[in-house]
């Protein structure tokens, strides 16, 4: 009879054993003992098997121990994986506290300054002939302050500390202005190619927003642009439903959009970087070049409108950003058409304004539309005045941080005495909980610094147009939307 080797012995040792821990109700046991004796033919030693089986046991016993050891430390890896996203959860929240307290402190001190500057800059322009060198370089100059303007809307609307004014506008009109800018601002080597709407598109969203949005896709597809340059596309149109090219968009409601969409011929994304690419403070720019905010900030501004982003990019193919945003009809667009009046007629406004240049701007302004405009330096010298004159005041603009009483207890004593006449603050400090203070004080609207000719005008006419409509008792009514 054939001898059985140890090798055998063990392999059926093994065999028993685990048909014993594992199979023994399924009744394998029975029969790999049946195949161990017939390929040992039985005559191995009885005590053989136990004690391979006890060698093998101890071996099986010790994997199953290595095994739950490897699983301990895949458990201890997975929680210390998810401490570590919670603290960078942490660190991004208070990132974004630390912004907001920031821009908060900022905002005044760069808005008032930038008051003067893009205020004076565009009275400067009004008198300078196109296509010279004076008035290139004054475009540079309101390019530049512009753009600081925009840095510190960035950071607030991001913080969530930013004064949000949608309104009806016309997509296709401030698109037009937008690309305007865009390319005041842009070197010679990229062109922009604009296709506009065979039509209005009418969107209730904070104009001042829209334009952040698409001029930061503008620069974001500039950078993009190999040295030598190239041509960024901004295409603007109506799709009633997102189709089917456009799988990867978020979802939206069936309904008409205005589709706002930006090209580029760069040098394009993966697909890793572009599925990060809205993250806060990601950037693929070098340190000090870019703060990871822009297009995080864009796609908040998108997502609050109601609308939905899209990118699709391929390394060396370029880069296409599309926007949707719901689409109103034009009668309801009608409503709100934003359009100035011609002449302030007779109305008498009290300025009142500490800082000397940004009065004279804001006089020059109101007294070019038409209006008559008394100017106080001091919120005191207004309450002088307001003591002897109030009656002869159809509104009060004022300033909130100045010396002695703040503008706000200023519209409160204005109100106490006239209080059918609409009270308008303007401030630097832009964010909703200034807003909710001029409410609270009886201010009838705000004009967020740094203000262009439209931007203080259009709240102006409306309110005094409100006040001077009767209600159907005979008294008038002020109107609470100040060009929104």
């Amino acid at each position: 009879m054939r001898r059985t080797s140890v090798f055998e012995i063990a392999a059926a040792s093994a065999a028993v054993l685990l048909a014993h821990l594992a199979g023994r109700q399924l009744g394998l046991a029975e029969r790999i003992e049946a195949a161990w004796r017939a390929a040992t033919g039985g005559a191995a030693s009885e005590l053989l098997l136990p004690a391979l089986a006890l060698a093998v046991a101890t071996v099986w016993i010790a994997a199953r121990r290595v095994g739950a050891a490897q699983r301990a430390v895949e458990v201890c890896e997975r929680r210390y994986e998810e401490r570590t996203r919670n603290r960078e959860r942490e660190l991004e929240t208070r990132k974004l506290e630390a912004l907001g307290t920031f821009a908060g402190g900022i905002a005044h001190e760069f808005n008032n300054a930038l008051v003067s500057v893009l205020g004076y800059g565009e009275l400067l322009r009004e008198r300078l002939e196109r296509d010279t060198p004076e008035r290139e370089d004054l475009e540079t100059m309101l390019t530049a302050a512009r753009r600081t303007r925009d840095l510190v809307i960035q950071i607030l609307t991001f913080s969530g500390k930013a004064r949000v004014q949608p309104r009806r506008i016309d997509l296709d009109e401030v698109t037009t202005n937008a690309i305007a800018l865009a390319r005041a601002s842009f070197p010679e080597r990229v062109a922009i190619r604009h296709l506009r709407a065979p039509a209005p598109l009418y969107c209730v969203i904070d104009p001042q927003q829209i334009e952040l949005v698409l001029l930061q896709l503008c620069r974001n597809a500039a950078d993009a642009l190999p040295p030598d340059g190239g041509t960024i596309t901004v295409e603007l149109d109506r799709r009633t439903r997102l189709p089917e090219a456009d799988g990867d968009a978020e979802p939206l409601p069936p309904g008409s959009y205005a589709c706002l969409q930006v090209s580029d011929n760069g040098v394009g994304m993966d697909a890793a970087t572009c599925e990060r690419i809205f993250e806060p403070f990601y950037t693929t720019k070098q340190p000090g070049e870019g703060t990871g905010l822009g297009l995080s900030v864009v796609h908040g501004i998108v997502r609050r409108a109601g609308g939905a982003i899209d990118v699709e990019s391929r390394p060396g193919e370029g880069t296409t950003v599309r926007v949707y945003l719901p689409v109103i009809s034009t009668d309801a667009a009608k409503e709100n058409s934003g359009e100035l009046p011609s002449s302030g007629g007779s109305r008498r406004i009290l300025l009142v304004e500490d800082e000397m240049r940004n009065a004279r701007l804001a006089q020059r302004i109101l007294e070019r539309a038409g209006y008559e405009v008394h100017w106080c330096a001091l919120p005191d010298e207004a309450l002088a005045m307001l003591d002897l004159r109030a009656h002869e005041f159809d509104l009060l603009l004022t300033d909130i941080v100045m010396p002695g009483i703040s503008g706000l207890e200023l519209v409160r004593r204005f109100k106490a005495q006239r209080p059918e006449a609409p009270a308008l603050v303007v401030t630097g400090h832009n964010d909703v909980d200034t807003e909710q203070r001029v409410r609270a004080a009886g201010g009838d609207g705000l004009v967020a610094k740094p203000f262009t000719r439209k931007q203080l005008l259009r709240p102006v006419a409306r309110l005094l147009e409100a006040a001077s409509a009767p209600r159907p008792g005979g008294a008038p009514v002020l109107n609470d939307d100040t060009g929104r």
